[in-house]
């Protein structure tokens, strides 16, 4: 049985064309996201910078870390190709078994910590880099913040205090296609 107008369906709803009828094509954003975002329309490229995450095995006192990396070099190069430049901090990948060498390979330039936080305008790292903050003012942070907790309310507030936008993955709706 399709969908027919009824109690639950108003009429109105079962007028509308099939969704692959619809071609609406996607609006590029021609305006930053948001006016505190620190990116200025039409300028390009954005730059991504690639946190390591502190993963430190037999240091448990330098922070436990984690073994994975915000983004994988194929991911890095497909986001290239819309002509965004990439940059990864050194060794950023080497838990998860992925060489500076295979981030060079895909495109991305390796640099130190540092200059990957100066260089970048939206970084990525799974666990927050609180200790960073203060060397992220103006940068959008895009990370695990779990902003409902009283881990990532205490995040948050580190983040706005030092002037850094976090988008918190925790908080993006997730689909399978």
């Amino acid at each position: 049985p399709g969908l027919e107008s009824g109690p639950l369906l108003p009429a109105a709803c079962s007028a509308a064309p099939p969704l692959a009828a619809r071609s609406v094509a996607p609006a590029m954003a021609t305006a930053p996201l948001l006016a505190n975002d620190g990116l200025v329309a039409g300028q390009a490229p954005v730059v991504l910078g690639i946190l390591a995450e502190g993963y430190k095995p037999g240091k448990p006192q330098e922070g436990s870390g984690d073994q994975r990396i915000s983004m994988v070099p194929a991911v890095a190069k497909d986001l290239m190709k819309d002509g965004y430049q990439t940059v990864v901090e050194s060794g950023a990948g080497v838990y998860a078994g992925i060489s500076d060498g295979a981030y060079t390979e895909a495109g991305c330039q390796v640099f130190s910590r540092e200059q990957v936080i100066q260089k970048a305008q939206v970084l990525f790292c799974i666990e927050p880099p609180v200790k960073d903050f203060s060397s992220m003012k103006g940068k959008i942070l895009i990370s695990w913040v779990g902003r409902l907790l009283d881990k990532g309310k205490e995040v948050v507030n580190a983040a706005t205090a030092a002037g850094v936008t976090l988008i918190d993955v925790t908080a993006v709706p997730r689909i399978t296609i």
